[in-house]
């Protein structure tokens, strides 16, 4: 019924208001379509009703503007109560004359929400749909009208449409930011409510009097009168003051950082790839929020949108880096003569970046190649781009990473900061590894301590040798192993040959070393998983065998010690003796098979020969003494017996022969002392005090010997174990398999870096 009676332009639309409310009612007392309608109700159904046919005899003209008009404007009006709220157009024209015609051209009216909402809310929902409306007539209506005004007669709205809208709440906010997007702030103005035609819409009226109503049909009176005679109220500013406003946000003091808010944002990415996507979201968003792109708003990103995200990008931090030389290049062309960019010539482009001028105008080259752009030193974005390029070029080095990144990026520090990116690369850098290094620490007290031959050992294995079970044909070959035992006071070594790698074995061969050589207190061993070139069986002999042997071996009062796994260089002196005696070894049986008796004669000969080498280098001066062997503590001398009495300061003729021969195994260690001893003062190697960069917590790379780096395990380090000097030679670190002990050479810090050093 009401689509049937209802003209295209809403002419009617004041009348027919009461049957929305009475809908709106009916919804309200949620009535069935088999219930009866309450009385009241159903009085006002009938009355409406009564009153329809009485439409039939309103008449509206087709033509608006009268003809040959000089002036059209367009004027609209709104108003809003507890029930519903609504809007109506008038167009105004003046022909030549100066003859005003003012017809009403369409109307809209709505309901007000079932939720309690607020008058000056529903003035301002009014509003919104007189500014909507206004915009669908222009749209559709090929006219171009001279000017439009909106009228409204609450001061409230007035007030709010003239207010920033992050200054209002949410509501009110939204609405308002609608109204302003889509019409003038300024052309609101206010009227009077006795002069609001809209003012039928809000309250509806019947249709009897909307047939006599002039309001209705040509707007208020003054509307047809010369604008110089309108009532002085339109004029009238809203007398209410900002503060006293309603819906106005709370205010706020907040302290703002002086840092731009994007460049922190770029600083919390990792990858270049990724920033650049997302400042393109944000960028098309923007857009979209303003409907400045209509052609693309959803999808993947297309390439002119992710330059568009760099060009900003490095639009920020330009302007945060190098804002002295920015506004000196847009002010006056050049930069100052200070300025750290003046040797790149630098310019200002269409899209005001800063890029190189340089010297390739005349090239060929891409544009960006002969004007890239230019990043300040050692920034984040700088950092983020050389990073991104040295993956993508599969850990290019950082020559070809340098002259990747300038075909478009010109870095201030260019070869610091990829020299930087690819030392601090993971991947390369198990290819090229720094291992650990520290001060070379103090000798041992039982190197630098006169004491008996053989006092103080160390013991390493050798082998294993192959040898022949007996002479002639028909002979097997068997294994045998060479046990050495090293005087860490003279240098003096011992040979002896073991057949087998197990615990009799060795302490058989330990027993046969004490009683030709004496007893000894102190031994010191790798703990049989540093061998070089020995077999499996080697090297777990002695760290399977560590408890049993030093157990067996302290009933007897010695002191065995073990250095930390995987650190030859712990036990140099006898590393260099083994390396000895393969030395000998190898040049003089070579490929021979020997039986075990002629092969232990061979070892014994080759102690013999290392035993009278010299403990230091040998003079020119002919008329020096012989250097000081191993050999000169071990001949003339009991096996059992220690240094005596100082004899050296006696005469001859008062000693006795036995004190004449203490006298001269004193003399050798007088030697010792100031010969020797003085040799080994300086240190070979690890000559300075490196930086102790290790600490609990630090992720370290663990070398494996036989292991290519891509499979070296990582792990972190639990425990330090300082030296007397308080220098750091070996730690405790875990891994994925459990925790072992290792020394620091074997140790290389991953190159992690600091979240603040970029």
């Amino acid at each position: 019924m009401r689509s049937t009676n209802l003209r295209p332009i809403g002419s009617f639309i004041s009348s027919h208001n009461p049957s929305k409310v009475i809908l709106q009612g009916l919804w309200k007392l949620k009535i069935t379509w088999d219930e009866s309608v309450p009385c009241q109700l159903h009085t006002t159904w009938l009355d409406y009703r009564s009153n329809l046919p009485k439409l039939n005899t309103i008449k509206f003209p087709r033509h608006v503007i009268c003809p040959n008009s000089s002036s059209i404007q367009l004027h609209g009006f709104c108003d809003a109560s507890e029930r519903a709220y609504g809007a109506v157009v008038y167009v105004r024209s003046v022909d030549a004359q100066e003859n005003c015609f003012v017809n009403i051209l369409c109307a809209k009216t709505r309901v007000a929400p079932l939720k309690q909402v607020t008058i000056p809310r529903l003035e301002l929902c009014g509003a919104l749909l007189l500014a909507q409306l206004i915009a669908k007539v222009k749209e559709s209506i090929k006219i171009d009208f001279d000017s439009t005004h909106y009228w409204c007669d609450s001061q409230i709205v007035i007030c709010w449409l003239k207010t920033s809208p992050h200054l209002l709440k949410t509501f009110v906010a939204n609405r308002v930011s609608q109204v302003q997007s889509i019409s003038d702030p300024h052309s609101w103005n206010y009227v009077n409510t006795r002069c609001n035609p809209a003012d039928l819409l809000s309250r509806g009226v019947s249709p009897s009097d909307l047939l006599n109503s002039r309001l209705w049909f040509h707007g208020p009176e003054w509307l047809s009168d010369p604008p110089s005679e309108w009532p002085q109220f339109l004029h009238t500013t809203p007398k209410i003051h900002i503060s006293d406003v309603p819906e106005r946000k709370e205010s706020v003091t907040v302290l703002i950082s002086t840092e731009n808010y994007l460049s922190s944002v770029i600083s919390k990415f990792s990858s270049f790839s990724k920033m650049r996507r997302v400042f393109a979201y944000i960028i098309r968003f923007k857009l979209k929020t303003q409907r400045l792109n209509e052609k693309q708003l959803s999808g993947s990103l297309t390439p002119e949108e992710l330059d568009s995200a760099l060009i900003y990008i490095v639009k920020i931090v330009q302007m945060s880096s190098f804002s002295n030389d920015y506004w000196s290049l847009f002010q006056t062309g050049r930069v100052d003569s200070k300025s750290s960019l003046l040797s790149l010539c630098p310019f200002i482009d269409s899209d005001g970046l800063i890029r190189v001028g340089g010297r390739l105008h005349n090239s060929d080259y891409l544009y960006d190649k002969k004007h890239p752009y230019i990043l300040p030193k050692n920034h984040h974005l700088s950092v983020t781009i050389a990073r991104t390029e040295h993956q993508r070029l599969k850990h290019v080095g950082p020559q070809g990473l340098l002259a990747s990144i300038r075909e478009r990026f010109w870095p201030i520090g260019g070869k610091s900061l990829v020299r930087k990116i690819v030392r601090e690369c993971i991947p390369c850098f198990r290819f090229s590894l720094r291992q650990e290094k520290y001060l070379m620490g103090s000798l041992p007290r039982a190197r630098v301590t006169p004491a008996r031959p053989f006092l103080s050992v160390g013991v390493d294995f050798a082998g294993p040798f192959l040898t022949k079970t007996h002479k002639g044909r028909n002979s097997k070959t068997v294994k045998a192993y060479v046990a050495l035992f090293v005087c860490l006071a003279v240098k003096a070594i011992h040979l002896e040959v073991v057949s087998d790698l197990t615990t009799d074995c060795f302490i058989a061969a330990f027993r046969r070393f004490t009683s030709r050589r004496g007893f000894c207190s102190y031994i010191v061993s790798d703990n049989g998983t540093t061998f070089v070139g020995a077999s499996k069986e080697l090297k777990q002999f002695l760290l399977k065998q560590e408890c049993e042997i030093s157990e067996r071996l302290a009933t007897d009062g010695i002191k065995w010690t073990f250095i930390p796994p995987r650190s030859p260089h712990f036990g140099g002196l006898w590393e260099a003796a083994i390396k000895t005696v393969k030395h000998h070894l190898k040049r003089t049986i070579g490929e021979t098979r020997l039986t075990f008796e002629e092969f232990y004669t061979v070892l014994t000969q080759i102690e013999a020969c290392v035993n009278s080498r010299p403990l230091y280098p040998l003079s020119d001066d002919p008329s020096d003494p012989s250097p000081l062997t191993p050999a000169h503590f071990i001949i003339g001398e009991t096996l059992t017996a220690t240094p005596d009495k100082n004899w050296l300061e006696s005469p001859e003729s008062h000693l006795s022969r036995f004190q004449r021969l203490q006298k001269i195994a004193q003399h050798f260690w007088d030697r010792w002392s100031k010969e020797y001893v003085s040799h080994l003062q300086h240190r070979t190697k690890w000559k300075e005090n490196f930086s102790q960069k290790l600490q609990v917590g630090t992720l370290v790379l663990v070398k494996e010997d036989g292991l290519p780096p891509l499979k070296w395990r990582i792990g972190r380090i639990i425990k330090l174990h300082p030296g007397a000097d308080n220098i750091v030679r070996a730690v405790t670190l875990k891994t994925c398999t459990g925790e072992y002990k290792r020394p620091v050479v074997k140790l290389c810090a991953l190159p992690i870096p600091d979240s603040d050093s970029c």
